[in-house]
């Protein structure tokens, strides 16, 4: 009888200390879950900012790793990676500027990592394991090397049903991880920031293309001005992006909040920041060039449509603040296209492939009004379906 008893006793105190002493196993917040369409793998994040890093992490834990190792670790320090701690991380890390929220996003990342492998993630081509300063770094890699790009934003008689069009090349190299595991994330508004979808990469923060629940639709390229002299922290430009998606709605001083918002910060890399916008009062887009050394305006210039009225084309160069202006083929084939007037979604496919490049890993396309996102993925050689993608409404995030 007394023995009986202490076995229930120790069969109660294990079935208390379980949760403590297992694995955290604990289900998704309501809104974060991964999914694959035709070769895109989407993710959805909700909740909090933790949350949402650490369903990051644990859903992406190999694709994290891979796209680490063989990217950051391989290409980025030319297959010496020794050069990433003695060199380049120190710099990034000593050079940007990372907000409590995105170290606190970070170290989530790596929390989501460890519980999907169950330990921690060894890097063996530098002997230790993945640390939250490695997830913060790589999301500033794309402000150390700048390269293309191009984007076109029409509206009223530009396009076939008057409403705003966008579209876009992501031209950047790539090793075969980056180009396969590019990823659709599905963010659910928080607050006073609204819900968008971005094309990116696992483990790597912020926006390079997006498009808002408000209607609102954003776009990186890379401009000559690579290094920003003077003293001070700079903004990597994908979170800088990631405020201007959460943060802009449509009317008529969307372009001077984005030119406001982008002067609040430096940068170490010039780039051109396409923003078109859709609402029931007000469409157009604008571009901001970007160039923190020259500090006349702020570093950020912005460039309207000028004489083109109902269309904007963006590259590579700065058009408004360069006194060295030279041309480029591949903005003035998207220019020419918008000059025809009436572009759809068929004829906007058509401008992207004849601007594209040998290194354009994504396509696409952007119709503000009705939240959608038509995405083509390049990977393997070849191109993907085209799949559509729809940003959820406030509330409609399961």
């Amino acid at each position: 009888m007394l023995l009986a008893l202490h076995l229930r006793h120790a069969a109660l105190l294990a079935a208390a200390l379980a949760p403590l002493l297992s694995p955290t196993t604990s289900a998704e917040p309501d809104g974060c879950w991964l999914e694959e369409r035709e070769g895109i793998r989407v993710l959805h994040l909700a909740g909090t900012n933790e949350e949402r890093g650490e369903a990051e992490g644990f859903h992406l834990a190999d694709e994290i790793q891979e796209c680490f190792e063989e990217f950051v670790l391989g290409y980025v320090t030319a297959d010496r990676p020794a050069l990433w701690d003695l060199v380049l991380r120190p710099g990034i890390l000593l050079r940007f500027s990372f907000s409590d929220e995105d170290r606190a996003w970070a170290r989530a990342v790596v929390k989501g990592m460890e519980r999907a492998r169950g330990g921690p993630i060894a890097l063996e081509a530098i002997d230790r394991d993945l640390s939250f300063h490695d997830v913060l770094a790589f999301s500033a890699v794309p402000d150390l090397e700048g390269w293309a790009c191009s984007s076109l934003a029409a509206w009223d008689d530009a396009t076939n049903d008057g409403r705003v069009l966008a579209c876009r090349n992501l031209d950047y190299p790539s090793t075969p991880s980056i180009e396969e595991h590019q990823i659709v994330k599905v963010h659910a508004p928080d607050g006073a920031r609204a819900g968008w979808i971005g094309i990116g990469w696992p483990g790597s923060a912020g926006c390079l293309t997006g498009l808002s629940d408000r209607g609102v639709f954003v776009a990186i390229h890379d401009v000559v001005p690579q290094t920003t002299s003077g003293s001070g922290r700079t903004t990597p430009r994908a979170l800088a992006l990631e405020e201007l998606v959460e943060s802009l709605s449509p009317g008529e001083r969307t372009g001077a909040a984005a030119l406001a918002a982008l002067r609040a910060h430096r940068f170490a890399m010039g780039a051109n920041v396409l923003v078109a916008w859709d609402g029931e009062d007000a469409r157009g887009a604008v571009v901001l060039e970007v160039d923190s050394d020259d500090e006349r305006t702020g570093g950020v210039t912005l460039r309207d449509p000028g004489t083109d009225a109902t269309f904007i084309a963006c590259s590579n160069d700065h058009v408004v603040r360069s006194e060295d202006l030279y041309g480029c083929d591949r903005r003035e084939a998207l220019r020419r296209g918008a000059k025809r007037g009436g572009i759809d979604v068929e004829a906007a496919w058509e401008l992207l492939e004849d601007s594209g490049m040998s290194i354009t890993l994504h396509r696409c396309v952007a119709l503000p009004a009705a939240r959608t996102l038509l995405v083509q993925k390049h990977a393997g050689g070849s191109w993907g379906p085209v799949e559509r993608f729809v940003v959820p409404e406030p509330g409609d995030h399961r």
